[in-house]
């Protein structure tokens, strides 16, 4: 009975050995040598306020993107590529110090926007058409910047619906991402 015991135990011990040997192995002949990151840089310039539409008028496409823009960049400044997405946001007018009440919103539907990156245009669209508040999503290689210059404008079909005196609020909101979330 002693001898079966102690087979049994150095039967264990063997194992166990054996477990972390291969353990070490795999880890030792497969990992990564160096780690790779992404550093993202984000600049905005709106003094974290976002951005108000105002007293707009019903324009076309064309007149529309001849609007101001409002402009931002990501860069990456790590070691590896990076993935991020692109949100508008809605303001809530509370947050706004313009006498903008819930009945003086714009809604998205009255809305059309323009989108480019690195000077070319990426979208031309109604901004209800927006799936999950995403505007875009990106992997960044290493020391690569994207320029955005984003534009919203009263739709010229909107002078069919109660636009006048009406504001809009928002502002962009960058995030990392994965590739799960970017497929």
């Amino acid at each position: 009975m002693k001898k079966n015991w102690f087979l049994l135990v150095i039967g264990g011990v063997v194992l166990l050995a054996f477990i972390f040997g291969t353990s070490y192995a795999w880890y030792y002949f497969f990992k990564d040598d160096e780690t790779v990151m992404a550093n993202l840089e984000i600049k905005i310039d709106d003094g974290g306020k976002g951005v108000v539409i105002r007293d707009a008028l019903p324009m076309s496409d064309e007149e529309g993107k001849k609007e101001e823009a409002y402009k931002f960049e990501v860069k990456n400044n790590g070691t590896g590529s990076g993935n991020y997405k692109l949100l508008i946001e809605e303001t809530p007018f509370n947050q706004i110090d313009d006498g903008c009440t819930q009945e003086t919103l714009l809604d998205r539907s009255q809305l059309r926007y323009q989108l480019l990156m690195n000077g070319k245009e990426i979208v031309l669209g109604d901004l209800d058409s927006i799936e999950n508040n995403t505007l875009d999503f990106r992997t960044i290689g290493t020391n690569q910047r994207n320029t955005y210059e984003l534009r919203v404008w009263v739709a010229d079909d909107a002078s069919n619906t109660q636009w006048q005196n009406k504001h809009y609020h928002y502002s962009i909101t960058i995030l990392p991402s994965t590739m799960e979330e970017i497929s």
